[in-house]
């Protein structure tokens, strides 16, 4: 059975600059403020979130939309807020990886831990912007956010490695605010490679910051926005 080990997430799109905001840039137990509702999972659960489970056939490469990710009902919860009041080492990673969690705070999110046999959680929450989420520093509505994947590799092919699709969406618009999707080990991200603790090899990277400003009027006051993150194990299709 081919896994993804762990999807570690915390967002908080917030209505401060970077240089505004001393979370972004401080120390790990500084709490990002949130436009989204308990973005930074400090309060310990994930009572805000929607957490929806499927199974992962293989995809459509390379994905434009959660469609081409092909998914069907199915599959089994396996996502968490989890405490780090000391910096604690990611499931399925050996103590020599050097990611670490929480990035933020004393809490994260952690999607799909452990899962196999092609089984898919997703993340999901909207908010609805006010005039108050606006950055007095450029007068936009950000989403900011950072994300750490886990994958094992089993070096199966693009279609059916492991995965993580991260999604900014402005519903009220329909348009695609921010979208990265990243299979284990591809050449598109800053992989690292760690034994780690169960059936073969992990890749993973350390934390990723991501900044997401409403330029030229793609987040407006009143708008609802949508975050999204999937995260997808694959059973092994062939021998590894």
């Amino acid at each position: 059975m081919r896994r993804s080990v762990a999807l570690f997430v915390a967002l908080a799109a917030c209505s401060r600059s970077a240089e505004q905001q001393p979370a972004w840039h401080a120390a790990r137990t500084s709490a990002p403020i949130a436009l989204f509702s308990n973005g930074g999972f400090e309060s310990g659960n994930l009572s805000n979130w929607t957490v929806t489970t499927n199974i992962n056939p293989g995809i459509t490469y390379p994905p434009a939309s959660v469609t081409d990710l092909n998914l069907q009902a199915g599959g089994t919860a396996r996502t968490y807020a989890r405490t780090g009041a000391t910096p604690q080492v990611p499931f399925g990673l050996s103590a020599a990886a050097t990611l670490r969690y929480p990035r933020y705070g004393s809490w994260s999110a952690v999607i799909n831990e452990g899962g196999t046999t092609r089984n898919v959680n997703l993340l999901t929450q909207s908010m609805s912007t006010t005039a108050a989420d606006v950055d007095s520093a450029d007068g936009q509505i950000h989403v900011r956010f950072v994300v750490a994947p886990v994958l094992q590799n089993p070096a199966h092919t693009n279609t059916q490695q492991p995965y993580y699709y991260v999604l900014v969406t402005n519903v009220t618009q329909n348009i695609t605010l921010f979208s990265r999707f990243n299979y284990a080990n591809d050449a598109s991200a800053p992989w690292q490679s760690d034994p780690g603790t169960g059936s073969g090899a992990v890749t993973y990277t350390n934390w990723q910051v991501v900044d997401v400003p409403g330029t030229a009027g793609s987040i407006a006051i009143g708008d609802t926005v949508e975050g999204k993150v999937t995260d997808a194990s694959q059973e092994a299709l062939k021998a590894a």
